[in-house]
C-alpha cells in the first residue's frame, strides 16, 4: 500500500460526498496516522520485535467521538442502533 491519500479519492473521501465537513478531520487524521505508521515500522522494527500502536496519536478518533456524542444532545453514551443513526446522519 503506497498511500491511503492515494486511494481515499478514488471513495471520494476526500470531496466531501461521502464526508461531510464534520467528519473530514477524523478521516484526515487517519490517512496522517496510518501513512506516518507505515513509513515508521520498517524504521521500529529494526531495533524491536514489535511496535505498540496504541502510544500513537488517538486525537482524530476522539474528534469522530465527540462529533457522534453531539449529533445525540443529552445521551453521550449511545446503543448500538443509536451509533449507526448518527454515523449516517453524519
Amino acid at each position: 500500500m503506497s498511500s491511503l491519500a492515494a486511494i481515499l479519492p478514488q471513495a471520494g473521501f476526500l470531496e466531501g460526498s461521502v464526508v461531510p465537513e464534520v467528519g473530514f478531520l477524523s478521516v484526515l487524521g487517519y490517512i496522517i496516522n496510518i501513512d506516518t505508521l507505515l513509513a515508521m515500522v520498517p524504521v521500529l522494527i529494526e531495533g524491536q520485535r514489535y511496535v505498540l500502536t496504541y502510544r500513537f496519536s488517538h486525537d482524530h478518533l476522539e474528534l469522530l467521538f465527540n462529533s457522534i456524542r453531539a449529533l445525540g444532545g443529552w445521551n453521550n453514551n449511545p446503543n448500538a442502533s443509536q451509533l449507526l443513526n448518527h454515523a449516517e446522519a453524519m
